[in-house]
């Protein structure tokens, strides 16, 4: 009931003029929505923004314009639905450039091949 409370609180708001101006400038989607739609997703892009969790990676120091431009391409997948804006995600993670990560894939006969990924994102 409060988590309810504390996002319709957080969707009224007014948003803020600086992310506005973020998301003119740096999501192209956003301009190509109807006045009702942007409004929608403004709300869940501040619910989102006070909920969740930015950590910059490799040195990498995370921006307002980089949690903005984030927040919205989250955002924009919840639009007209009923949300519990990603239960399970806690926090992003925030790259510089692409990333290696170690992966094993079973080949069969009892063969593992053990290998490097690189990756430019992960959901």
């Amino acid at each position: 009931m409060w988590k309810a409370r504390q996002r319709k609180k957080l969707r009224s708001a007014p948003f803020p003029l600086e992310w506005k101006c973020i998301l003119e400038a740096h999501v192209p989607f956003y301009l190509q929505l109807s006045d009702e739609d942007r409004n929608e997703l403004e709300g869940h892009i501040e619910v989102f923004m006070a909920e969740k969790i930015f950590e910059g990676c490799a040195g990498l120091e995370v921006t307002e314009e980089m949690k903005v431009s984030i927040a919205a391409q989250a955002c924009l997948l919840l639009l007209h639905r009923k949300t519990d804006y990603y239960p399970g995600l806690q926090s992003i993670l925030v790259y510089p450039s692409t990333f290696e990560v170690p992966t094993n894939r079973y080949v069969g006969s009892g063969i593992v091949e053990e290998r490097r990924r690189v990756l430019a994102g992960e959901a």
